[in-house]
């Protein structure tokens, strides 16, 4: 699995691709249309497996998966010396992206995102770098968390998944109702492995900031976006109602949008075993339908005054001169949080979602979970039962159209 620094930013961002070797000098020797996927929120690169497996997305494109700055194998250095940066937000991730593409000199590509950090990060690269941004295929747009009651319960699952004890609290931090047992082994594998205290960085948290203190585009930058984009919403979301979709769609005035329901689908459905033939082939059929130079002397149209112009644009859309002065290298350059934002970071989400990092993570040293979960109850006097225990209904909370999303 290789890796990248961004030294500037104090990352180190691992990926894995379907490229033969990781070899990026296929980009231009074999060319075909170039994907970046990113995860949801808490997950890793290794939920993109279901794409990155796929027959028909293998035969037409390559694909790059990384993980976020905080996940997976992924490292910033701040989280990991508790010297807890206040300037994260999707602005910052967006240029990441931006850096990442740079590094490694990567020609202009489409993006495949899920849920609302992802999202949010991939529109926002778009709008600051639309010459890198060929497509935006968007699976699950926004959470409305503003809304008190949902994010109280987001914020108390988060909390015990940092805080977690034992096996059984984490598991019940992360049990959906509505996925299968294999889909749930895999997101009990990441939990297990990187969501508990002891490891050496905090996804949670910076997950937590992101996604909580998210102020959506204006519709002055949403008017920047052109590239053509397929948004994918599952119709069986309480949390999630596809009429969101339909919503930002008419934010995009400029861009070509077409909206795709996942029939059944809840939430987090695109690397799930069930939906994800459903979702690779409506990605593939929209691959097939944007247009694709085979001119492999194309290269990566983000410079050094690309970014500086980026983050000109940041410094005016912010009424702040000073900004345009921070190093363009530095993804923590762009972030856009206001101050009464920063210090709810220091006084609300550190201390609520540090880790300690005294206490041993549950995972043993070869990184695999220390037991599945549809293997949960093997250990236990249930197991001899031949009805599982019962479990309290879990709170849903449903939007209507009055909810007030931001």
């Amino acid at each position: 699995m290789p890796y990248v620094d961004l030294p500037q930013s104090e990352v180190q961002l691992w990926w894995i691709s379907n490229i033969p070797g990781d070899d990026l000098a296929q980009l231009r020797a074999k060319p075909k249309p170039l994907v970046i996927l990113l995860h949801p929120a808490f997950l890793t690169s290794e939920w993109r497996k279901p794409q990155l497996t796929d027959p028909t997305l293998n035969e037409s494109c390559y694909m790059i998966a990384l993980d976020g700055p905080n996940n997976g194998r992924s490292k910033c250095s701040h989280y990991i010396s508790h010297n807890y940066p206040t300037q994260h937000d999707t602005w910052s991730e967006a240029a990441m992206l931006a850096l990442f593409a740079h590094a490694l000199n990567l020609p202009p590509f489409h993006i495949f995102a899920e849920m609302t950090v992802a999202s949010d990060a991939a529109e926002k690269f778009a709008i600051l770098f639309p010459q890198q941004c060929l497509s935006l295929t968007l699976l699950i747009v926004f959470m409305p968390l503003n809304n008190p009651e949902l994010q109280k319960a987001y914020m108390d699952t988060a909390s015990v998944m940092v805080n977690a004890e034992d096996f059984e609290s984490l598991e019940e931090a992360h049990h959906p109702f509505s996925i299968s047992e294999d889909d749930l082994d895999r997101f009990m594998e990441i939990a297990q492995n990187h969501h508990t205290s002891g490891h050496t960085s905090n996804p949670v948290l910076a997950t937590c900031i992101a996604l909580a203190l998210r102020q959506p585009a204006t519709p002055e930058e949403y008017a920047r976006l052109t590239q053509p984009t397929l948004l994918m919403q599952g119709d069986n979301s309480p949390v999630v109602p596809t009429w969101l979709s339909e919503q930002h769609a008419a934010e995009l005035v400029n861009s070509p949008t077409r909206i795709e329901p996942i029939q059944g689908a809840c939430a987090v459905f695109g690397g799930m075993d069930y939906w994800a033939p459903t979702v690779n082939r409506l990605f593939a059929g929209f691959l097939a339908s944007q247009p694709f130079s085979r001119d492999g002397s194309v290269r990566c149209t983000i410079d050094t005054a690309d970014l500086r112009r980026a983050l000109e644009l940041v410094a005016t859309w912010e009424k702040n001169p000073s900004i345009s002065n921070k190093d363009p290298m530095s993804m923590w350059s762009y972030c856009r949080l206001s101050p009464a934002a920063v210090e709810q970071i220091k006084t609300r989400f550190i201390p609520t979602f540090t880790q300690d990092p005294n206490r041993k993570p549950f995972d043993p040293p070869e990184g695999q979970p220390r037991r599945k979960y549809s293997e949960r109850y093997n250990e236990t006097w249930a197991k001899s039962l031949k009805f599982e225990p019962s479990r309290p209904e879990p709170t849903i909370v449903y939007l209507t159209r009055k909810t007030e999303i931001f």
